[in-house]
C-alpha cells in the first residue's frame, strides 16, 4: 500500500489547522459569554441589594417616627394634637416601584407593598378616627387635627404600623447581609 503524496496531505492538514482554530474560537466565544453571564449576574445582584437597602432604610425611617410619635403621645398626656401624614415623607419606594421585581419573592413583594399601602392609608384612618385635616400646611405636607382622648388610639395605630414596617423590613434583611 503506498501512501498519497501531494496535496491530498495538505488539505488534510490544512482542515485540522482549521478545524483547531474554529475550536479555538469558539471555545473563546464560549469563555467569553460565560463571563459576561457572570458579570451580569454579580450586577443584578448589586441592584437587587441596593434596591432592597433603600427600601428598608426608608421603612426604618418610618418605623422610627412611628414609635418616638407613640412614645412622645403616651408620655405627654396631650391637649388636642396634630399628627402628620407619613406618606408624605415616602420619596424612595414611588421611584424604586419599576425595580421591586427584582426581589423575586412574590410573598416578601406582597409585604412590602402591603406596607407602604398601609402607610398611605394612615392620615384616612386617623380623618375616621379624629376630627379634620389641619390647615395652613404647604401643599407637600399634611396633618389630621386629633382630640385629646384618642391619643391613646393614635399611639396604638402607630406601634401597629411600627410592626408592619418591622415585619417588611426583616424580610428585607436577607438581601442587605
Amino acid at each position: 500500500a503506498t501512501r498519497p503524496t501531494g496535496r491530498s496531505s495538505d488539505g488534510g492538514r490544512r482542515f485540522n489547522r482549521f478545524s483547531r482554530r474554529l475550536g479555538a474560537l469558539v471555545a473563546g466565544a464560549l469563555f467569553n459569554a460565560k463571563l459576561n453571564r457572570q458579570r451580569d449576574n454579580r450586577l443584578l445582584r448589586v441592584e437587587t441589594r441596593g434596591v432592597a437597602a433603600a427600601i428598608r432604610a426608608e421603612l426604618a425611617s418610618v418605623e422610627t417616627a412611628l414609635r418616638e410619635n407613640a412614645e412622645a403621645l403616651r408620655r405627654n398626656a396631650p391637649q388636642d394634637f396634630v399628627v402628620p401624614d407619613i406618606a408624605h415623607s415616602v420619596k424612595v419606594f414611588p421611584s424604586l416601584m419599576d425595580k421591586i421585581g427584582l426581589l423575586g419573592d412574590p410573598s416578601l413583594i406582597t409585604e412590602i407593598v402591603g406596607a407602604y399601602i398601609v402607610i398611605d392609608q394612615y392620615c384616612e384612618s386617623l380623618v375616621m378616627a379624629g376630627r379634620h385635616l389641619g390647615g395652613n400646611i404647604p401643599d407637600h405636607r399634611r396633618v389630621v387635627g386629633m382630640p385629646a382622648a384618642r391619643a391613646d388610639f393614635v399611639a396604638q395605630i402607630n406601634d401597629n404600623m411600627a410592626e408592619r414596617m418591622l415585619g417588611a423590613m426583616r424580610l428585607l434583611d436577607r438581601f442587605i447581609e
